[in-house]
């Protein structure tokens, strides 16, 4: 994610290698801003998401989630989602989204 020239906020760190992404800082609706071109165009090949480096998620990080699940979708891949914070995780069990962001995606046997 990019900021502006002179824009002193904190933005999240994303970094992609490979099929893993990685985001350090915090994903909150302060921090968001639009992914750059080379994220936009890598994030389709994303199968896994670390978001270890992430001490602090509200409701706008949780509706990224959600859009990178969707747009990983519509790839035909899934994503799996690691290290969510706990914060982020209280505020999809509340929105009934916990198991869309970290439920088993494979098929019922």
């Amino acid at each position: 994610m990019t900021s502006e020239p002179g824009d002193r906020r904190i933005r999240a760190v994303i970094r992609i290698a490979g099929d893993r992404m990685t985001v350090e800082g915090p994903l909150t609706v302060a921090t968001l801003a639009r992914p750059d071109r080379k994220t936009r165009r890598d994030l389709p090949r994303v199968r896994t998401l670390d978001l270890s480096g992430v001490p602090l998620m509200d409701s706008a990080g949780v509706a990224q989630l959600i859009e990178w699940k969707r747009l990983a979708l519509q790839a035909g891949r899934v994503l799996a989602i690691q290290n969510l914070p706990d914060q982020a995780r209280a505020i999809a069990r509340l929105c009934q989204v916990e198991n869309l962001l970290l439920g088993d995606p494979s098929p019922s046997s």
